[in-house]
C-alpha cells in the first residue's frame, strides 16, 4: 500500500506531493499535527506480518523532510509491549508530544499497560517520556485537547471489564501541573451510556 500525502492550494490545486511507501510493509495513515511555524507533523504506521514500526516525519511548508523518525511499535521495557502512537500534539517547535498506548499483547490487560507520552525537541530527538499515572487502575486517555497556554485536557476511562467505569477530565500545563479534575459517572458497565461513549 503506497499513501500520499497532498498540500492542497484554496483553489484545490496541489501545492506538492509525498509518497509514502515501503514494500512489503503495509502503511496506515497516523496522526497528523500543524507547528506553530507551519511545518507539519505525520505519523504512519509500517506493519507486515512479522513487526511494525511508527514513522514520524517533519515536513516544511515547501514539502521537504526535514528530519524523519522510526519509533518501533514493539518497545523492550520489563517486557514486550504494543507500542502505537494515537495523538500528537505540538505546542511550540521545542515540545512536540507523541502520545501512545502501549500494552502488553491483549489490550486489556491491566496489570502490564502503560500509556503516556514522549517529549521532542526540533530536531526529533527524545527529551523525556512520561507513563501517566493511574492510581493502580488501567486507563488511557482517548481524547486529548490542546487548550491555550499550551494547557491539556487528559481525558481517561478505566479498561472493560471492571464493575464500573468512570471518565475523568484532567487540565494539566505544559509541565503536567495539575489545575483541575473532574469526575462523570460511575455508570454500569452494561448500560451504555454518555459515560462509556
Amino acid at each position: 500500500m503506497t499513501q500520499n500525502l497532498t498540500k492542497m492550494s484554496l483553489s484545490g490545486n496541489e501545492i506538492w506531493t509525498l509518497k509514502f511507501e515501503n514494500y512489503p510493509f503495509h502503511v496506515f495513515e497516523g496522526p497528523v499535527a500543524k507547528l506553530p511555524n507551519n511545518d507539519v507533523l505525520v505519523c504512519f504506521l509500517f506493519e507486515d506480518s512479522l513487526t511494525s514500526a511508527s514513522h514520524l516525519y517533519r515536513i516544511n511548508p515547501v514539502g521537504e523532510i526535514k528530519w524523519a523518525i522510526s519509533l518501533p511499535s514493539i518497545v523492550q521495557h520489563e517486557i514486550d509491549y504494543s507500542f502505537r502512537v494515537y495523538k500528537i500534539i505540538a505546542s511550540t517547535p521545542n515540545d512536540i508530544r507523541l502520545y501512545f498506548r502501549m500494552n502488553y499483547y491483549w489490550e486489556f490487560d491491566p496489570p502490564s499497560a502503560k500509556n503516556g507520552y514522549i517529549s521532542l525537541d526540533s530536531l526529533g530527538q527524545e527529551k523525556h517520556r512520561v507513563y501517566f499515572d493511574t492510581n493502580g487502575e488501567y486507563q488511557w486517555p482517548y481524547n486529548i485537547i490542546q487548550t491555550q497556554d499550551t494547557h491539556f485536557v487528559k481525558v481517561y476511562r478505566p479498561t472493560l471489564g471492571q464493575l464500573e467505569l468512570l471518565l475523568r477530565y484532567d487540565l494539566v500545563d505544559g509541565e503536567d501541573n495539575q489545575a483541575w479534575s473532574y469526575e462523570i459517572g460511575p455508570q454500569d458497565e452494561g448500560g451504555g451510556g454518555p459515560v462509556c461513549t
